[in-house]
């Protein structure tokens, strides 16, 4: 099934009735993965390094009477190297160019000046499931989505075809019944593309064969990748922002979505604002705003947007200011850390952990729009009203390890490193909830070997910048030494609460004092087996409720 451009350039035109589309073309570029590689990589310049200077020696070891057999081995060295490269390249090279999906199956397409030709259909009904995977290359997060398919009974010549036209992107044809069709993400050409290959998933294939982190993943590349684009865009074209300073009270953002009420503070490399949502979702014509996740759980409803007691639903706006006359390689890293936090808060999905709602950009700003929980910070609370009381601390305790508990069970692993009285609040009806991440600050901190975090609670390998899960148990240890005693701990110190109060058991002064262990091997090792000894303190009756 060959097709001329004319044909394809309309296939791949997105209208405003896309859904209605009977096949959907992608664009498929594996070399657009390898530049981002070799952009956050050094490899292939240490490698000419290398060999530059194995030459050299050899050259030198060998000595002037055998110069000539230096530079044959020289050029002996080149062959080897440059068939290494075309090896790996030659893959990319070849590589399709082209995905279709229609109603019938999915396939690859040839389209160059070459080679035009396709594979053999797979039907929708030998896709069992699909799925994304994620790993890290190179210091980033690169995300796969992988087809699991269905090779019994499919005939010997289309599995040799599959084989051998892209070894790169399936598996199994010729050595199991079960076969994987994947692509990385990153390789899709343009936002476009992905938004076409979102709604082939949800066209061509029923909701339970489709996982629902795929839908987060395909969704949170398509909003990044318009979104970076549409930045560095307004940063070319206009240089000066509206406004120098702090927002002020009534300000509107977001073509009218938001109204600031008032500044409440600042975390990592941010600005604070209370705000109002004004409006479920931005105005169809406001190009710089974009809705990140579904707001249906947000208390808002769409006629008078008006919450039970009659007023808009508040919201915490978190603003990047961005740097205006830095370099593009500067801007690109800020960029890069908002949108790094704004990944990992977008796929958490806890009811101890602030969710976040929305994500744009505006005079020269970026905005985190995160759900607001009305109540005090645990630092608050014992300013206010002094140290808590043990059972309380327990309570609080156990739901802390359910919220760390959850972070480090992610893939891979989300390690807070900034888990503190200040970033935990205590909503009216009791439940604490993790208002913060700080990982743009985290980030910057991994360029620039700085320590993240508040002194009293990060433990010694934190300060030598090799953070683990671990590094948040002792955290969680200090911030409950800090609930008994109204004091912060002393940094690098583990922590007795009861040697500094009467009121403390213990049991729990010893619980306390293993999550601050200095040593790794002496700390808990899971928040599992930290919450498993809070229980047995718990008094019957709170026991039970767990």
């Amino acid at each position: 099934m060959y097709q001329s451009k004319q044909t394809l350039a309309q296939r791949l035109w997105m209208s405003p009735y896309a859904q209605e589309y009977t096949e959907y073309w992608i664009r498929y570029k594996p070399e657009r993965l390898g530049r981002q590689r070799l952009g956050r990589s050094r490899f292939a310049i240490g490698t000419v390094v290398a060999i530059s200077f194995s030459a050299a020696m050899a050259i030198l070891l060998l000595g002037v009477n055998h110069v000539l057999s230096g530079f044959l081995l020289i050029f002996l060295a080149g062959i080897m190297v440059s068939a290494a490269v075309c090896a790996l390249t030659m893959v990319d090279v070849f590589a399709p160019t082209h995905i279709e999906f229609n109603d019938k199956g999915m396939r690859f397409h040839w389209l160059t000046l070459l080679f035009r030709g396709c594979t053999p259909l797979i039907t929708w009904d030998r896709i069992s499931h699909v799925t994304t995977l994620s790993r890290n290359v190179l210091n980033k997060e690169e995300i796969t989505v992988e087809f699991n398919a269905i090779a019994r009974g499919i005939g010997v010549s289309k599995r040799v075809s599959y084989f051998l036209l892209t070894p790169k992107l399936t598996w199994g044809w010729l050595t199991s019944d079960r076969a994987q069709i994947h692509f990385e993400i990153d390789a899709i050409a343009s936002s476009d593309d992905r938004k076409r290959l979102q709604l082939a998933l949800k066209k061509f294939l029923p909701s339970y064969r489709i996982e629902p982190k795929v839908a987060d993943d395909l969704n949170m590349f398509v909003k990044f990748d318009s979104y970076t684009d549409l930045w560095l865009d307004k940063l070319q074209e206009d240089s000066k922002r509206s406004r120098d300073s702090k927002l002020e009270a009534n300000t509107i953002l977001a073509c009218g979505t938001y109204q600031i009420i008032e500044p409440i503070g600042s975390g990592g490399q941010a600005l604070v604002y209370l705000g109002t949502m004004l409006k479920p979702l931005p105005a169809p014509d406001c190009k710089n705003s974009e809705t990140v996740v579904d707001m249906s759980d947000i208390p808002i409803a769409l006629t008078g947007m008006e919450t039970e007691n009659g007023a808009p639903p508040t919201v915490v706006l978190k603003e990047f200011v961005l740097p205006t006359q830095a370099g593009n390689n500067v801007r690109k890293r800020v960029l890069e850390n908002i949108q790094k936090e704004a990944t990992l808060w977008r796929k958490l999905r806890h009811p101890n952990i602030a969710r976040l709602i929305d994500f744009f950009v505006e005079d020269q700003r970026a905005y985190l729009v995160l759900e607001h929980v009305s109540g005090q910070t645990l630092k608050e609370r014992v300013n206010q009203g002094g140290p808590m009381k043990e059972q309380e601390v327990l309570e609080l305790a156990i739901k802390m390890c359910d919220i760390l508990g959850y972070l480090h069970r992610r893939q891979p692993p989300v390690i807070h490193r900034d888990f503190t009285p200040d970033n935990l609040i205590m909503d009216h009806s009791g439940v604490v909830k993790l208002i913060d991440f700080n990982v743009a600050q985290q980030l910057e901190a991994q360029t620039t070997k700085t320590v993240v975090g508040k002194h009293s609670y990060i433990p010694p390998e934190q300060f030598r910048g090799k953070a683990v899960p671990q590094s948040d148990i002792y955290s969680l240890g200090a911030t409950l030494a800090y609930l008994l005693t109204g004091k912060d701990p002393e940094p690098i110190t583990q922590a007795h609460p009861g040697e500094t109060t009467g009121a403390v058991s213990e049991e729990l002064d010893s619980i306390i004092a293993k999550s601050t262990a200095l040593g790794l091997s002496t700390r808990y090792q899971t928040c599992q087996e930290l919450k498993t000894d809070l229980i047995s303190l718990l008094s019957p009756q709170a026991a039970d409720t767990e």
